[in-house]
């Protein structure tokens, strides 16, 4: 190879660099925009309020005897709001959340994905590529989730579903790891005892997964004491204890039949086929136009498989080739087994598939998979069309991600300055009667944020717990209120 075909292709590599970087810093920014201009919305005008009025710890108690208590994620949402001094003005505190939490999924990845590589590969790949493509997971995750609003920025909703998520990622890269210090097992207990207490579904499949990992590890591998077994055998079975103690203390509160009862009455029919509900589901989900960003943000991997030629990366056993038919059958069987696991407790609780934010779990899973598709579509691939592919699918993704960050602004902003200005309006009326009802103009679109909006009904829960949440003494409706507006936008944008 000439002097000058070295210095081409480090230059292609250096232009790929930059191209990769401004995706990952476009979709940073993009999350960021979204995240700056949200707001309270349903359930947490309640909880807000409780807090507010009960205390740190009566409000838990609160929880405990009237529903589910899912002690973790209320304890991160009773930390962030127990100081709070104006209801419209927590949106820092929840913009401050929100950073937190795409930094730790970022670190959460980043740590899985170098614990793997230590433990199938002779050599680390190099630090700037395991932090891109941490990025880059969290990235097509995040337009994998069904549901975007209400997955990643219903306060609420993020504690309970993607919070588990996140810190089961990270609990289990800890897990993985083989040279343990006493920190590290103190995570892997501080981590599952938080999944142990949030998402019942979550937390029910979690434990079967990894029981049945635990046991083909004690009792089928061939080495269960050798050296890489051991510690992530240990692992495994502090993360068990963990998250069963957690468990049984969510699961046992005597609000439990009381929230049952209540999720029951919330659907409006009895023992639906589930099939043919899955069936519904699974269209909805394929129509969304955002499948298309998650398609383009996963084959972004491709470069993954291109790395792997570059730096020359090997196995630690070269006898385990890589086997395109076998691991795509895992995945898939992966999948269905996940789709069970996390639908068929919400079918238990709703008696229908249940909410689209309860079922990240799967949209973690496809994302996973499709990862992987493109990791191989790149071992495939030779080095040179790699970098063809790979500079189309950056400039058209920073074209995207930059359309995304422009008309979110617009749209997030605007709805914002029509959320807070409505809280300053209400809370200046004077004198207002008790008997009377002030009805305002309903909030404009909101992106790909959950809107705050209340109804038409000033009797409403949504309405009702908007008003104590603000501290008002009247009744509060809504002229055009959002959901009648855009009854079907989560089925066809975000």
């Amino acid at each position: 190879m000439t002097l000058l075909s070295i210095h081409r292709k480090s230059s292609q590599l250096k232009l790929l660099k930059i191209l990769l970087a401004l995706v990952a810093i476009g979709f940073l920014l993009l999350f960021a925009i979204v995240a700056y201009h949200n707001r309270f919305l349903s359930d947490d005008y309640q909880y807000y309020d409780i807090i507010r009025k009960q205390g740190w710890l009566e409000s838990f108690r609160y929880y405990y005897t009237h529903q589910t208590i899912r002690w973790s994620a209320l304890f991160i949402f009773n930390s962030l709001f127990f100081l709070s001094h104006s209801f419209y003005d927590d949106h820092l505190i929840i913009f401050v959340f929100h950073l937190l939490s795409m930094a730790l999924l970022v670190y959460a990845l980043f740590l899985m994905l170098s614990n793997i590589c230590r433990l199938i590969l002779k050599e680390l790949p190099a630090l700037f590529y395991r932090l891109i493509f941490s990025v880059f997971f969290a990235a097509s995750f995040y337009f994998a989730t069904f549901q975007i609003a209400e997955s990643w920025f219903w306060i609420l909703s993020n504690l309970i579903h993607l919070q588990n998520i996140i810190v089961s990622i990270l609990g289990i890269a800890f897990v993985i790891k083989l040279n343990k210090k006493i920190w590290d097992h103190v995570a892997v207990v501080i981590c599952f005892i938080y999944v142990g207490g949030a998402a019942e579904n979550y937390s029910v499949f979690l434990l079967v997964i990894l029981s049945l990992l635990l046991f083909y590890l004690r009792f089928y591998r061939k080495d269960p004491k050798s050296e890489n077994c051991k510690p992530i055998i240990t692992g495994i079975l502090i993360a068990i204890v963990s998250m069963l103690i957690s468990f049984i203390v969510n699961i046992s509160g005597p609000g439990i039949p009381a929230r049952l009862a209540e999720c029951h009455m919330q659907v409006p029919y009895a023992n639906p086929d589930l099939a043919g509900e899955m069936g519904n589901f699974i269209l909805n989900v394929v129509i969304q136009n955002k499948n298309l960003t998650f398609l383009l943000l996963s084959s972004l991997w491709i470069f993954a498989g291109t790395v792997a030629k570059i730096e020359a990366l090997r196995l630690r056993k070269e006898k385990n080739k890589f086997s395109f038919s076998r691991t795509a059958g895992f995945l898939l069987a992966s999948l269905v087994i996940v789709c069970i696991g996390i639908t068929y407790p919400l079918y238990y609780a709703f008696n229908a598939i249940g909410p689209e934010r309860a079922m990240s779990a799967i949209s973690l899973m496809l994302t996973i998979i499709f990862c992987l598709f493109f990791l191989y579509m790149g071992l495939r691939l030779s080095i040179k069309h790699a970098y063809v592919v790979m500079i189309v699918i950056s400039l058209s993704s920073i074209a995207l991600l930059s359309y995304y960050v422009v008309k979110q602004y617009k749209i997030t902003h605007a709805y914002a300055e029509n959320y807070d200005s409505r809280c300053i309006y209400l809370e200046s009326l004077p004198h207002v009667n008790v008997q009377d009802t002030i009805e305002v103009k309903g909030l404009p679109d909101s992106g790909m944020l959950p809107n705050g909006d209340i109804t038409d009904d000033p009797d409403h829960f949504i309405n009702i717990n908007f008003m104590k949440a603000l501290g008002l003494n009247f009744k509060v409706k809504s002229s055009d209120n959002y959901y009648k507006t855009f009854p079907n936008k989560w089925k066809t944008i975000f």
